[in-house]
């Protein structure tokens, strides 16, 4: 850490000029923008090539129109209203069938064609249409129907509702109304002008009925010429046939027959060359033939008519119709814009009020549309610009390291928004409306206006400077590439530096790359946050906070193949001040690669560890919800059971009192094995394992209590380890006088489970509510459940019965004095009296039961039960109140 602040150090020094006077607070004045240099500044970014690319994706003439020009916004309001046209596009193609606009569906790239201007210009002037007119007209009529009637199921809500509204406003497309709209788009008979016949399309004869009439009638008249050529000839139509056949000549039906052989009464209508030959028409042809051709002459009248009428009508409604064309143009162009967002994988930004330009992984757009034809995938940076940001971003590094196309790439994100067309970057980019915008990118040198390519740089400068002066309400984006470069180093860099200072002073907001250095130390600059540097590293990927250095030698070895010798050359005049400053840039840069590579990897490392512990902490709630989930249904399916059992019980007593007894002995042992089953069910689905008898315990150590009862797979913790294998624990969360200090076996124990947790301080009796359950189930389930539901208890029966007896048969005097231990606490909450079946054996255990109730503060009395309760087997045991 000390070698990188010496570093540092020696750098600050090396770069950082000396400083000038405190700047003044931005004074600006009204004006109006500069387009021209708007226009100029994007053609040097390339915008012509976005331009291109969302013709390319329009699908009619008036959409492709209007990217042939360049139509900005030139408000908030404006730009947010584009993006808010894509926000409606996207919810109107997920709506009802998720087809995509019915610009991409029909033929509206063909009927709405430049010729459909042509053709309402030429009926305006009265000119007759042609039949192919009148189809290409009827088309566009068919797809106007069918986007409206598309638009008519996608109309939504608030904003892009009203994005619609903005883009088919004053034209029938608006129109709620479908009868309103066919009103104002009737053009009848336009739509069924035409009908398809074997011999083409042709004007319909139901649309123009009179139309339709003549052609009845020439067709009859045909058929009365076809009838007259049978008796024509003397000889029928064999006759004719030898001598040719009947064939038109100028509109009559004739034959050939030799010269003055023609018959009385024929028409001669020509002879050949030779003369040898006659056309003659035959007589009883004449009248038909007249009466036919009269009949064709009456259709092709009719159809000039009829044709005059659709001229008509189109002229009529030609304001109408373009108006419609109007708003399919600007619907297409909507399309085009999302069609575009998708191709480059755009997000629609927040149009900012101010002058702020914050991007993430923001790419070049016209090389994120060459990557969509499968390019190489352009590199993305981030920017924060504006607003609480520095307002002049200046970019060093090395030739050809990407600093012009970063610098170009802020600008496209600028004009794109303008164009309101989705801006290439990750997450929602906050981008302002500037206006004007300055590029110098580029060479700016002019043989003919005797401009070199410095004096070029420095006319942007200065109408950018004067721009940003004159202008009060507005914010120039001002972009200068190679700043300070074409002329002397020290003398560009320091009109470089008061052309920035000066544009910043008056709110302009700029982006420049350089290489000279005092431009860089510009950027570094701690105590003036209005500047901001950032290096291009390796990868093209740009570094804010940093200056990069240029490395011409370093571009010539590798990128231009000099010669060794003029290298070496350059190395030996470059000087060793030079040598090791540059020495001390890179050996910097590096050493801040190495710091950066070690947090990414230490917050990777964080990242991983966080995950893991999350996934196993999830992976614990999964197992312990899943338990349990089993404990409650293996819970009531034993309730179940018992319920089934007692009311067996109740039978047998309501029978006899001596079968009772034998009933109630099979069923407590059917209880005891349900409580058994349930219990090992229980400890399985908790995962948890009973400790074995010589298993190693110590005071403090955290253990699962598996002891049947109120506290059953609750985590304790070890007090004391006492004789005979009895261990002391304290329950987590029960105090000791409810109960929570007991002493169990090693068997009655498990180690509890890395992560479960522990338990909250238990309330009293009196404070928990819960359902009432048989008291043999209490505790499988990891709770004890109320028996009162928080009501007055219920009246204890004075009769005994599974709930309020205890079996002791079979047990050693030790483990049955702590049983009946548990057994009074639960009771004595309960209240009434209880009894116990120790049984007679050798009557040490019942002897010595007596005596510990006797002994005891909560016993009233205890004496041998009566007989109908199980006689000197049984001892009842009355409680005092608590």
């Amino acid at each position: 850490m000390h070698i990188l602040h010496t570093i540092t150090l020696l750098c600050t020094y090396a770069f950082t000029p000396p400083r000038s006077a405190q700047l003044r607070a931005p004074t600006r004045s009204s004006a109006a923008p500069d387009t021209a240099a708007t226009a100029n500044a994007y053609d040097a970014l390339g915008i012509a090539q976005v331009l291109e690319a969302l013709q390319q994706r329009t699908a009619t003439y008036r959409g492709a129109e209007s990217f042939r020009r360049l139509d900005l916004a030139n408000t908030v309001e404006d730009a947010t209203r584009r993006y808010d046209e894509i926000r409606w596009l996207l919810k109107a193609e997920r709506t009802h069938d998720e087809t995509c606009l019915a610009l991409a569906n029909h033929s509206l790239a063909t009927a709405l064609t430049a010729n459909l201007d042509a053709l309402l210009d030429t009926c305006e002037k009265a000119t007759i249409p042609e039949v192919s007119d009148v189809a290409l007209a009827a088309d566009a009529l068919r797809e106007l129907d069918a986007l409206y009637a598309w638009l008519s199921r996608r109309r939504l809500d608030g904003a892009e509702a009203a994005a619609l509204s903005s883009m088919v406003a004053g034209s029938a497309l608006s129109l709620e109304d479908e009868d309103a709209y066919k009103a104002r788009l009737d053009c009848h008979p336009i739509r069924f002008a035409l009908e398809e016949t074997d011999d083409g399309t042709i004007l319909s004869g139901v649309a123009f009925p009179d139309l339709g009439a003549a052609r009845d009638r020439a067709k009859r008249a045909r058929q009365a010429v076809e009838s007259s050529k049978k008796d024509a000839l003397d000889g029928g139509l064999k006759a004719a046939e030898k001598e040719g056949g009947f064939f038109l000549h100028e509109g009559r039906w004739v034959v050939s027959q030799r010269a003055g052989s023609a018959p009385p009464g024929a028409l001669v209508h020509g002879a050949s060359r030779t003369g040898r030959t006659q056309y003659v028409e035959p007589a009883p042809l004449v009248a038909p033939t007249n009466e036919w051709r009269a009949a064709e002459g009456a259709v092709r009248a009719e159809e000039a008519a009829a044709l005059r009428e659709c001229g008509t009508v189109l002229a009529r409604h030609a304001d109408e119709l373009r108006c419609a064309l109007e708003a399919v143009g600007r619907v297409d162009a909507c399309r085009a814009r999302h069609r575009f967002g998708l191709d480059v994988e755009g997000s629609l930004p927040l149009v900012d009020e101010g002058d702020s330009i914050e991007v993430r992984d923001a790419r070049h757009a016209v090389l994120a549309l060459r990557s969509a034809a499968g390019g190489p995938e352009p590199k993305g940076n981030d920017a924060a610009l504006g607003q609480d940001h520095a307002r002049c971003l200046v970019i060093s590094g090395a030739n050809a390291g990407g600093k012009s196309v970063w610098l170009k790439t802020l600008g496209l994100c600028a004009a794109l928004v303008r164009l309101g067309a989705p801006i290439p970057c990750r997450g929602e980019p906050t981008i302002g409306v500037f206006d004007p915008v300055f590029a110098d990118v580029g060479d700016a040198q002019s043989a003919e206006g005797n401009v070199s390519t410095y004096v070029g740089h420095l006319r942007v400068a200065a109408a950018a400077v004067a721009e940003a002066r004159s202008s009060a309400t507005l914010t120039p984006l001002v972009l200068l590439d190679e700043l300070g470069s074409g002329t002397d180093a020290a003398q560009g860099a320091a009109l470089g530096r008061a052309v920035l200072e000066d544009l910043v002073e008056h709110g302009a907001l700029v982006v420049c790359t350089t290489h000279a250095r005092p431009l860089k130390a510009l950027g570094l600059q701690e105590d003036d946050s209005r500047f901001r540097a950032a290096a291009m590293a390796p990868g093209f990927k740009c570094i804010e906070g940093r200056a990069g250095e240029s490395d011409a030698l370093e571009a010539a070895r590798t990128k231009a193949d000099f010669p060794p010798e003029l290298l070496e050359r350059a190395e030996v005049l470059l000087g060793d001040d030079e040598r090791r400053l540059a020495t001390l840039a890179r050996d910097l840069d590096k050493a801040r690669e190495s710091a950066e590579a070690a947090e990414a990897r230490a917050n990777e490392a964080l990242a991983s560890a966080r995950e893991a512990e999350a996934r196993a902490e999830e992976r614990f709630l999964a197992v312990e919800a899943e338990a349990k989930k089993k404990a409650a249904l293996q819970a009531q399916d034993y309730e179940a059971r018992v319920a089934a059992l007692e009311k067996e019980l109740q039978r047998d007593m309501r029978r006899g009192a001596s079968d009772a007894f034998g009933s109630s002995k099979v069923i407590e042992e059917a209880k005891a094995a349900a409580v058994k089953e349930a219990q090992t069910a229980a400890v399985e689905a908790k995962g948890l394992e009973p400790l074995a008898s010589d298993a190693s315990l110590s005071a403090g150590d955290a253990v699962a209590v598996l002891k049947r009862g109120p506290f059953f797979a609750r985590t304790a913790k070890v007090e004391a380890l006492l004789n005979k294998g009895v261990v002391l624990v304290h329950v987590d969360g029960v105090a000791t006088e409810m109960g929570g200090a007991l002493k169990l076996k090693r068997k009655d124990l498990a180690r509890a489970p890395a992560g479960m947790p522990a338990q909250k301080q238990q309330a009293s009796p009196q404070q928990r509510k819960g359902r009432k359950v048989p008291k043999q189930l209490v505790g499988l389930d990891g709770t004890e459940p109320s028996s009162n539901n928080g009501k007055a208890a219920e009246k204890t029966p004075q009769m005994r019965t599974a709930q309020n007896t205890l079996d002791l048969r079979g047990q050693r005097y030790d483990d049955a004095e702590r049983e009946t231990d548990y057994f009074l606490d639960r009771m004595t909450r309960s209240g009434g009296p209880c009894y116990i079946l120790h049984g007679h054996g050798t009557g040490a255990l019942k002897t010595g039961l007596r005596r510990f109730l006797k002994a005891d503060a909560r016993v009233k009395s205890a004496s041998p039960a009566a007989h109908d309760d199980g006689g000197d087997a049984f001892t009842r045991v009355e409680l005092r109140r608590s």
